[in-house]
């Protein structure tokens, strides 16, 4: 079995029980995406992955319904999870019908029938081998089948669609738009469905105007570092944690060429530098068509890619007019280009790719070597903005090697976000000499959380009894959210949390220190664990846990040393 045909871990900490509704392994027409019910789903699975998955992306997009993407470092696999007992969703199937069975990873058959059928007429799939699938599944238990049927669309249409799918046909346009006006007559008269789906569809609007899923990677660097060819790996090494991809070249595009208005043919693009420079208020003139389509174009083009989960790869942008001047036909613009690039769209990350003035000159013989270096030398000198993340490469290393670095860098931030927004979030301060990040809700557990870290001195003590008495009134929910902890921690609590639990965190005064206090489902306390990732600190924990082993039972009533 390859390893893409292995059923990913991470899938069974969703819930309580989890049943796949439809996966083809090894397929790449459908896909990487593994379809599941959840029964009582656990919003902080996240928090027990192993070393191997980071999770990169959450989108909820339907009732009960949430698509998680996790990745090894090698695969982006995508989890399209399920809790919809009701069936209120778009496809009106309750996740009940997948638990009527025995243990294991699949869900029977007819359910998974019933399913497909709701989710291939919704989304009218007409291949015909998607139906003989579908037929092959539904044919194992044909009563089963007609009854999940009948629990999605009506009881005529349900057999209608029966003995149509049975003969592994595609159904007939007819009975195809029967089933979705029996479909959407039945989640309409439910009220329910209308109370649930209506504010739902608008927190998703609101959230991914907001937060948008997607990102924005600007590759730049001196001309012949191979920006294009870098964009173009990315594509496929990325595919998976993004919906779609959208490459753009120096600005958005959305108004046309200055030189066609002005009915001029376009230059040589392989002499960049051969055109003499616009006059300063010529340039300024352009500079300012140029600000518009970056401004217009990146609220119209680029930010819509980004909220529909799209990796957008920006070669060059605005930044580039500042470093090359002379192949935009610039002159007296930089302190314009500086003041106007502030309100441009700004990118999540920035790649800057560097390599030796040889190596530089062998791929673009057209530019002169003094050229290349005052290029290198702008670029390491250029004020990038400073709350984004700016990784500088060696663009003379292996392509392959390069790709691996921005992917990582890809991966880190899409974790670091995708974290950072889930659930109540949680929230990072300092209380005396400790540095806390504790969970931002609910008011029970922000208030028990503060247990995991207790004042000696008056000062913070005081400190400490004021932000319990804001937690307990829920005040630890307006404030900011931060990053829930470094990655080294969570995995090593991973094993020991519980389904549904949590932590809280505290951080010693010296390297890789920390303390951190486990809650259960119900926000229980029930356990305490000291952390050490310095090779130091693993040693102390070794000596003090041989200690306790040890010479606890000699501890006099009523003291006790902790279990192990």
């Amino acid at each position: 079995m390859s390893r893409d045909q292995e059923v990913p871990e991470a899938l069974f900490l969703l819930g309580e029980d989890v049943r796949i509704l439809h996966w083809l392994p090894g397929d790449e027409s459908a896909g990487r995406d593994i379809d599941c019910a959840v029964r009582n789903g656990d919003s902080n699975w996240w928090l027990r992955l192993d070393d191997n998955w980071r999770l990169c992306q959450a989108l909820w997009h339907d009732v009960g319904a949430t698509y998680w993407i996790v990745d090894d470092g090698e695969r982006a696999v995508a989890l399209d999870a399920l809790e919809d007992p009701k069936g209120l969703g778009k496809d009106g199937f309750p996740t009940e019908l997948a638990f009527d069975a025995g243990p294991g990873p699949w869900a029977p058959a007819p359910a998974r029938a019933a399913y497909l059928t709701a989710k291939r007429l919704r989304k009218r799939q007409l291949s015909p081998h998607q139906w003989e699938l579908t037929s092959l599944l539904a044919s194992e238990d044909d009563a089963a089948f007609v009854t999940s049927l009948r629990r999605v669309f009506s009881n005529r249409t349900g057999h209608r669609l029966r003995d149509s799918v049975l003969t592994g046909n595609v159904p007939p346009a007819k009975l195809r738009r029967q089933a979705r006006i029996s479909h959407i007559w039945r989640r309409a008269a439910r009220v329910s469905a209308l109370t649930t789906t209506v504010p739902l569809a608008a927190r998703r609007l609101l959230s991914r105007t907001i937060h948008p899923t997607g990102l924005i990677v600007l590759l730049v660097g001196p001309d012949g570092t191979g920006k294009s060819t870098v964009a173009q790996g990315l594509a496929e090494e990325c595919h998976g944690l993004f919906r779609r991809h959208m490459p753009v070249h120096w600005r958005p595009g959305l108004f046309p060429r200055l030189g066609a208005i002005l009915g001029r043919e376009q230059s040589d693009a392989s002499a960049p530098h051969a055109q003499r420079p616009h006059g300063r208020l010529t340039s300024q003139l352009v500079l300012a068509y140029y600000w518009l389509d970056f401004l217009v174009g990146g609220w119209f083009r680029i930010w819509p890619q980004k909220t529909r989960t799209g990796l957008v790869l920006w070669e060059r942008g605005w930044w580039d007019m500042q470093v090359d001047p002379t192949r935009y036909r610039m002159e007296g613009t930089s302190t314009l280009l500086r003041v106007l690039g502030r309100a441009v769209p700004s990118p999540d990350l920035v790649v800057v790719l560097e390599a030796p003035a040889d190596t530089l000159l062998e791929r673009k013989q057209e530019v002169s070597s003094t050229e290349l270096m005052r290029q290198t030398v702008a670029w390491r000198h250029m004020n990038l903005p400073a709350d984004k993340m700016v990784l500088r490469l060696d663009a003379s290393s292996a392509l392959p090697e390069v790709l691996a670095r921005v992917r990582e860098a890809i991966v880190s931030l899409l974790e670091e976000r995708t974290l950072s927004r889930l659930g109540n979030g949680w929230m990072s301060f300092s209380i005396g000499s400790a540095k806390l990040v504790l969970p931002r809700g609910p008011r029970k557990l922000a208030r028990a959380s503060l247990l995991v870290y207790q004042p000696m001195l008056p000062r913070a003590n005081a400190a400490w009894q004021a932000t319990r008495l804001a937690a307990s009134l829920g005040v630890m929910r307006l404030s900011p959210r931060a990053y829930v902890s470094p990655r080294d921690v969570r995995r090593l609590i991973a094993p020991h949390l519980s389904q549904g639990g949590t932590f809280a965190l505290s951080k010693g005064n010296g390297p890789g220190r920390f303390s951190a206090l486990l809650f259960d489902g119900q926000h229980n306390p029930y356990a305490w664990a000291k952390l050490r990732t310095d090779p130091s600190g693993v040693e102390e924990l070794a000596l003090e846990g041989s200690a306790i082993r040890r010479f606890g039972s000699q501890l006099p009533p009523p003291l006790y040393a902790p279990d192990i």
